[in-house]
């Protein structure tokens, strides 16, 4: 499972290096916005490397800092991203959040047991934070422009990003911070998490049956 797991954050590492920064660069004109390939390559390489050791070695000290020193760079990174300009842009914004969990939660796994909390709190982090906002936020956008649209959401999906953002950190903190609420905050999340992709697919739904409004193909 954990195999399983680490390797998709591989791709969404590898993915969001490739799109984030063009995507926000095209939409907010800002100049500076780049990549930085050398903190690239060790947010990547460096998980590539985490996948291997925690196969092997899920229990030593070492898998754990190589956890945190990857969530850094994953976060590092992202310091020319122009995440700040996106903050008026749903479509960005969300895709920011959901790589900034990427980060956190390889952080998390690395120190849960230094922090005395359950290493699922960083696993959870992943999966329904970034796992959750990047599938979401993909989906919003390619469904609008692979359909001839203006990247411009509905308000009802807007909404539903802040609900699997909220999802996120309710299945995140609770746990970590209030482990006898731990049942509340499992619902709490569950239920903003189903409710945002509840709401993807009551307005996207005709978008996705109906015909290209440009007229092209596909």
């Amino acid at each position: 499972t954990y195999l399983a797991l680490d390797s998709i954050v591989v791709m969404m590492l590898i993915i969001a290096t490739r799109v984030f920064p063009m995507f926000t660069k095209n939409a907010t004109r800002v100049p500076t916005i780049h990549t930085m390939p050398r903190l690239d390559a060790a947010a990547i390489g460096g998980m590539a490397v985490c996948t291997i050791v925690d196969l092997l070695f899920p229990t030593s000290s070492v898998r754990n800092g190589l956890f945190v020193v990857t969530g850094a760079f994953t976060l590092a990174r992202t310091l020319h991203w122009g995440t700040w300009h996106t903050r008026r842009v749903p479509l960005l914004w969300i895709l920011h959040t959901g790589h900034f969990w990427i980060g956190i939660g390889l952080i998390l796994r690395g120190t849960a047991r230094t922090l005395g909390i359950s290493e699922s709190v960083g696993t959870h982090a992943i999966t329904v934070g970034a796992i959750g906002a990047l599938t979401l936020g993909m989906m919003a956008r390619v469904a609008l422009g692979h359909t001839g649209r203006m990247l411009e959401p509905p308000r009802s999906v807007v909404f539903g990003f802040v609900a699997v953002s909220l999802a996120a950190l309710v299945r995140v903190v609770v746990p970590a911070l209030s482990p006898s609420q731990m049942l509340l905050g499992w619902t709490g999340a569950g239920a903003l998490w189903a409710t945002a992709f509840a709401l993807y697919v009551g307005s996207y739904a005709k978008i996705l049956w109906s015909p290209r409004v440009d007229g092209g193909s596909g």
